[in-house]
């Protein structure tokens, strides 16, 4: 669900000219057109079972509907459907704080990583290209080079976690959940790097491999917790070893 900014610009439509509201009629300001619907709701089911088998990309409705003329009724009967189901999600987005919490915390977690993503990112960020190949090559590049770090930023924040209570110092669960592994002070995009086929287990192996992961059974056991980046739980290091060892890298 998307994040709402500047909403009280916006316009919610009533259901007809006759209904009104006690508290929250000042709201509205014009009324839906159901007969418009109504006349082309069989074609507007087709639009929706073609985009959910695959047959026709909501992209391409958007551009198609986009060029068409004002005057098409069919454009004209989703725009007015849109509106409906506009109009509903901003009655619920208004009347609920938990979902506004929900919309805002899920939109701020896309974006930190779109952030921590871009710094990956060399040349800024248009690509240079008009093959969508190669366009689609390069997001996935990016991508695998962002879930590398988070993967290697996460390894090194348990290994912390493992040595500071093997030290003593106490680890609270909620201060686990405000942890982030959008991390790049520790990173360098210049840095010399060479690639090699005998790649090592030292680094988050080591993290993985001998010893408990830091969240299991003990006097300094925790249980599991849900973050805003997943569920941290007993097996994640493990899980983290197995994966690597999936990969064949020795």
């Amino acid at each position: 669900m998307p994040r709402i900014r500047n909403w009280q610009d916006l316009k919610l439509y009533r259901v007809d000219t006759d209904t009104k509201y006690q508290h929250i009629d000042a709201l509205f300001s014009e009324t839906v057109d159901w007969d418009l619907i109504e006349r082309h709701w069989q074609d507007l089911m087709q639009l929706t079972l073609s985009i959910q088998t695959g047959a026709l990309s909501s992209p391409l409705l958007l551009r198609r509907f986009g060029a068409a003329s004002p005057k098409n009724r069919l454009s004209l009967a989703a725009e007015e459907l849109g509106k409906v189901i506009r109009t509903i999600f901003l009655l619920e987005w208004i009347g609920s704080g938990e979902l506004r919490q929900e919309i805002t915390a899920t939109t701020n977690k896309v974006e930190s990583y779109n952030g921590f993503a871009k710094w990956f990112s060399f040349g800024g960020d248009v690509l240079p290209v008009n093959d969508p190949d190669e366009q689609q090559k390069r997001l996935r590049y990016n991508d695998l080079m962002a879930s590398a770090a988070i993967l290697q930023n996460t390894v090194d924040m348990m290994q912390a976690l493992r040595a500071m209570v093997k030290e003593g110092i106490p680890v609270n669960p909620p201060d686990i959940a405000f942890l982030s592994p959008y991390l790049t002070s520790n990173l360098s995009a210049l840095a010399n790097t060479s690639l090699t086929s005998n790649v090592s287990r030292a680094g988050f192996a080591t993290a993985c491999s001998r010893g408990r992961p830091i969240l299991s059974g003990g006097p300094n056991a925790m249980p599991d917790i849900e973050t805003p980046y997943g569920v941290v739980d007993a097996d994640a290091l493990q899980s983290l070893q197995q994966r690597y060892d999936t990969l064949g890298l020795r």
